[in-house]
């Protein structure tokens, strides 16, 4: 299949699935593409989409322990980076990490609207979802395709022509470079509510990577189902139970793996990979609004 200008590919790697997405042909806009078996046949399988779709760029999802080192999913995702350079990707071709957590508010509407209609939700299609996040993300962020390659045996990025997608800077060069964030009024900030929840149980979603099952009490009668993507900062779901923190509690409702999620936690995750939940203080009553 021939294609007039190349794409950009998305990758969302997880140990047992393998989310994939594409970008159109002006780079704009990503979609989620395939789902794929973390197997032995991955790599020839994505060398296969690098050269049928003309892709010129790889984005890989990069996520870290809360110390900041590779969590056992980002070790597997390095390694399918340094296997598809090897491979399959040509010497104009490269390939990218991009934050899991950092995605535009474009991205994130257009998962939600993604997942509103689906009747049911098909099994598994967060992942490809998720790697069109990553990808849109990478795409929304400016002059993406000037980003400078990282000098081969840089200390932080020992993989030779892999690069990161945020590169490092001073704060002077950020602050000349980052562009201005839209303003809203104080009637948008009211639109979001913002309510102190305590977790009740927290549990993995079978089969997933990423996604923890948490009840929480809202100060509603009953407790809330929130699906979030923390696991990897959270091996044992368990220590989340107890936990005040500020969610979220008046987006549409979304279906991931089956599961209806009613709201969003609200969390601190800089550009090192660190992570932290916003506790409050224990006096702090469930159900107590934001303001």
């Amino acid at each position: 299949m021939l294609h007039s200008m190349a794409r950009a590919l998305g990758i969302d790697y997880g140990t047992k699935r393998t989310g994939v997405a594409l970008s159109d042909e002006a780079k704009q806009f990503a979609f989620p593409h395939t789902i794929l078996s973390t197997d032995r046949e991955l790599t020839k399988t994505v060398c296969t989409l690098v050269g049928e779709y003309d892709v010129d760029t790889v984005v890989i999802g990069h996520s870290a322990t809360l110390s900041g080192e590779d969590n056992p999913v980002m070790r597997g995702a390095r390694a399918l980076a340094e296997q598809i350079h090897t491979r399959c990707v040509a010497g104009s071709t490269k390939i990218v990490f991009e934050s899991e957590v950092f995605t535009s508010r474009h991205a994130l509407r257009q998962f939600e609207s993604k997942e509103k209609t689906r009747k049911p939700p098909k099994k598994h299609t967060i992942d490809d979802s998720a790697a069109a996040l990553i990808l849109q993300s990478y795409l929304d962020t400016p002059m993406t395709d000037n980003i400078p390659t990282q000098p081969a045996g840089a200390t932080n990025e020992p993989e030779q022509g892999i690069e990161k997608c945020a590169p490092e800077a001073s704060t002077e060069e950020v602050q000349a470079v980052a562009p201005a964030s839209p303003k809203i009024t104080i009637d948008d900030f009211k639109k979001v509510e913002m309510t102190i929840g305590e977790i009740k149980t927290a549990e993995r979603v079978p089969d997933t990577d990423k996604l923890i099952r948490l009840t929480v009490d809202v100060g509603e009668s009953e407790p809330r189902q929130i699906i979030s993507g923390i696991a990897a900062w959270f091996p044992e779901p368990s220590v989340l139970v107890g936990k005040k923190v500020p969610f979220v509690t008046n987006l549409e409702p979304r279906t991931m793996r089956g599961l209806e999620s009613n709201g969003m936690i609200l969390a601190a995750h800089d550009t090192e990979e660190h992570f932290s939940l916003l506790e409050v203080d224990s006096q702090i009553a469930a159900g107590t609004r934001l303001s």
